[in-house]
């Protein structure tokens, strides 16, 4: 095998240092030829790609530094989860900025820095001397080839077997060049994002009236059909079940607050369901806000009026001041009602309190009643009562209210309460969607009048109508009526006198949201009737919607690791050009790629004849050939 290679090989191209090649077998070596004298022109080269070669250091650092100060640690930024850059893009617009990024910017600018490394990186691949750097062809194949990274891993070999510093730090930066071009081109990427945008102003939006499209005859539920009075009655006894337990449920486009009060948008259940699911928020949707005021009773008498063994009237009559004219002569209004139920459901409740209301038209009476048996009083008892609302003057009677004579039996009873009045005014809302599943609608803002105009309650119609009746058991001792509900969520206990009270602010405004809610039901119940209802209004509404849209992101962790990878890059080839910056052909730039390569190698075998037929080689011996020569710059 020792004739196939080579004695010696002397590149007679201008410009580069000459090379030599040794057989293994003899370990001759010819003395290098001097290059010829540098010239100004590739003294310029040099400085230039020296400058660019720096920038590709500090460049990277100065960005990663800042980056890191600026961004990162205020943001608190995750390193691998996605941070916005920006924008507000269509699909097509950001998969177009995503493809520019990764197919057009990034490798332009890693092919650029790749070659101003791998031009320094690969000049000279053995210092220049006199000493015996020999090193195998295929390695110096490899070492002129690479001018880019790469994760050939067998390259990679070839280049550590050379057994030699500037071999292995090309290997260590074909590597790093290649982990830092895959960073830098997964860098930006896109997200989806739900956008917010104000509805088109010709808008098809439209919702259905409710007040305004329901004749008064609808206030009346004896009008109802079967199907639609099931309804309303398992909603009306639904919302004083609910209001016996706290539960304060709010439906489509209500809130309840106790200081707001309630409000509920003028609109049917229908029309905003039907909304468009990309519609999240729908502005200027008419509504009412329903609130009521209270002042103390004084009460002047009060009574058992009637029994008809399956209900017990009661009636109360009230001082209120009396007109203008005549301010010294009180006026006085009858205010009465039904507890509907059997006697032995009412005549069993001994020494607790019991709740009741009482109506006169458009006023009601939320009163308690103080119940002992026998004459025998409890004590802690005082003749007012502190409440929001003022002072309220306690009546004490000796009153009967077991009814019939048969089951007589008298009972001294105190007697208190306040006279309270629903309002309602006219206003706006602001509606945001808060459930897509349920189409969902709560009322985000609002404005109103300041106008409050009178009304009359539904429920005053349906408390004897509908039998109602309160959850019996150990949570409260029920009365018949509506008024063991709404006083219930109020009641507390004052220890250690075991003295049961009320919070009479809560009585009033459960009261408000009791007598809100099944309006709102029945109203809803009225427009499903098309027969009745075969056209009913609609008015336009703004809103927003939601719409999808696309920014630009990019990952932190990767931007870090692509900026290190760059700077460690730059940090190998600036530490092999200073390592043999004191060599002529690292300050002319001369570099060993395939060009060069092929050249010097067909210049130093011309007179090997035997090398002549090496394309009729076999594989394994010409494997074994490229281990075995080796060169020396």
């Amino acid at each position: 095998m020792a004739s196939l290679f080579p004695s010696c090989w002397i590149s007679k191209t201008p410009q580069f240092s000459a090379v030599s090649a040794v057989d293994p077998e003899t370990s001759d070596v010819q003395t290098q030829r001097e290059p010829r004298t540098f010239s100004t022109r590739s003294d310029t080269r040099t400085s230039i790609l020296l400058f660019l070669l720096c920038l590709s250091l500090v460049i990277p650092f100065v960005v990663l530094v800042t980056w890191w100060l600026a961004v990162v640690r205020p943001n608190q930024l995750g390193f691998w989860k996605s941070a916005p850059i920006g924008g507000s893009l269509n699909q097509i617009g950001a998969k177009s900025i995503d493809l520019v990024s990764s197919a057009v910017v990034a490798p332009i600018v890693m092919t650029s820095i790749n070659w101003l490394w791998f031009t320094f990186a690969r000049v000279v691949p053995c210092k220049e001397s006199h000493k015996q750097n020999f090193v195998p062809v295929t390695s110096l194949l490899h070492f002129s080839i690479t001018s880019s990274g790469s994760y050939d891993l067998i390259k990679t070999w070839h280049l550590i077997r050379a057994r030699r510093g500037r071999f292995g730090l090309l290997a260590i930066l074909t590597l790093l060049s290649a982990a830092t071009w895959s960073l830098f081109v997964n860098i930006v990427a896109y997200e989806a994002i739900s956008v917010r945008q104000k509805l088109p102003t010709h808008s098809d939006i439209t919702l259905k009236y409710l007040k305004e499209t329901i004749p008064r005859v609808w206030k009346n539920t004896n009008d109802l059909s079967r199907a639609e009075y099931a309804q309303f009655a398992i909603g009306y006894t639904t919302t004083l079940h609910n209001v016996f337990f706290g539960n304060y449920v709010e439906d489509y486009g209500q809130t309840w607050s106790p200081t707001e009060g309630f409000i509920s948008v003028n609109a049917s259940r229908e029309s905003l369901s039907k909304v468009p699911n990309y519609v999240i928020e729908l502005w200027n949707v008419a509504a009412h806000r329903g609130t009521i005021s209270c002042e103390p009773a004084k009460i002047n008498q009060f009574k058992a009026i009637k029994w008809t063994g399956e209900s017990l009237e009661v009636g109360a009559l009230l001082e209120f001041p009396g007109n203008a004219t005549n301010t010294s002569t009180p006026k006085l209004t009858v205010f009465r009602s039904q507890f509907p139920g059997q006697f032995s459901e009412i005549d069993r409740l001994e020494n607790e309190q019991l709740y009741f209301i009482l109506y006169n038209y458009n006023r009601v009476f939320l009163g308690v009643m103080d119940n002992w048996n026998n004459d025998t009083r409890v004590s802690n008892t005082s003749s007012t009562l502190k409440t929001d609302f003022g002072s309220l003057p306690k009546f004490l009677t000796t009153s009967d209210i077991s009814i019939p004579e048969t089951m007589f039996r008298k009972r001294q009873v105190e007697v208190y309460g306040v006279v309270c009045d629903l309002h309602q005014q006219a206003g706006v809302v602001h509606l945001t969607l808060v459930s897509n599943s349920s189409r969902k609608w709560q009322v985000s803002s609002s404005y109103f009048e300041q106008k409050k105009d009178p009304v009359e309650d539904l429920i005053s119609q349906c408390h004897g109508e509908y039998q109602y009746h309160a959850p019996y058991g150990e949570l409260v001792h029920a009365l018949s009526g509506i008024g063991t509900s709404l006083a219930a969520p109020s009641r507390h206990m004052v220890y250690p006198s075991i003295t049961i009270g009320i919070d009479f602010t809560n009585y009033a405004q459960n009261y408000l949201y009791a007598a809100s809610v099944p309006e709102s039901t029945l109203l809803n119940i009225g427009l499903l009737n098309t027969t009745r209802m075969p056209q009913s209004p609609v008015y336009p509404v703004a809103g927003v919607q939601e719409i999808l849209k696309y920014r630009i992101t990019y990952i932190p962790g990767l931007l870090f690791l692509g900026l290190l990878g760059t700077i460690s890059c730059s940090t190998i080839v600036i530490g092999m050009t200073i390592h043999s910056w004191r060599t002529k052909s690292i300050r002319l730039g001369l570099v060993v790629d395939g060009l060069r390569f092929v050249a010097d190698l067909a210049s130093a075998v011309k007179e090997e004849h035997m090398v002549i037929d090496a394309h009729e080689w076999e594989r394994i011996t010409l494997i074994q050939w490229g281990l075995k020569t080796k060169m020396r710059y």
